[in-house]
């Protein structure tokens, strides 16, 4: 194969991943809140993604205790990651609507958030108040970590589970109830209709 064959199949090649990753990068992107998908002006903000409003579903316990839809304006974010995690400080702020409650105490906070590329999302949820879940029941303990797991899955096109930390450890029960140690799908059985 003479050198100039050579080069233009490697340019050939090249050309090809660039235009994968693009295309992959965008298949993460969710649409928004009027049914487009986010327009992003200019470089830097192409770059980082971090100007569009979208709008998401979170979750949050229903007084029926089952969970309840929200819907919330978020800015959005290339990297799956990063938007996880505005979607987890999202349901950690609570919900807005009268019928609905939070899953966890007011302390918790959100700690290291990330979806790696096998689909998994990794949350760490942190209280300095509560140095284990502060869980006494199987049902608050299942709704708090599938509002959680719900909000995050299906929002967040890159993830397709997860694995919920607490303080930085993976507990082996969330409350002595639910299997933790290993990584939760969502429950749509738990939604209202």
């Amino acid at each position: 194969m003479n050198r100039r064959l050579s080069w233009a199949l490697l340019a050939g090649a090249t050309a090809l991943g660039l235009l994968a990753l693009v295309v992959a990068a965008r298949k993460d992107r969710p649409v928004s809140s009027d049914g487009r998908a986010p327009e992003i002006a200019g470089e830097a903000a192409a770059e980082s993604g971090d100007t569009e409003q979208v709008r998401v579903q979170l979750y949050f316990v229903g007084a029926q205790g089952r969970l309840v839809r929200e819907p919330r304006d978020l800015t959005w974010s290339n990297d799956p990651s990063t938007f996880a995690e505005r979607i987890v400080a999202g349901l950690l702020e609570g919900p807005r609507a009268e019928a609905a409650y939070r899953p966890f105490p007011p302390d918790v906070e959100v700690g290291e958030v990330h979806v790696d590329a096998d689909g998994t999302a990794y949350v760490d949820l942190r209280s300095q108040a509560h140095p284990r879940p502060p869980f006494a029941g199987s049902r608050a303990e299942m709704l708090a970590l599938y509002s959680l797991v719900n909000s995050v899955v299906e929002n967040v096109e890159a993830a397709r589970s997860l694995v919920v930390l607490w303080n930085g450890r993976q507990p082996r029960t969330f409350g002595g109830h639910i299997d933790t140690s290993r990584p939760l799908y969502p429950a749509r059985n738990l939604e209202t209709s």
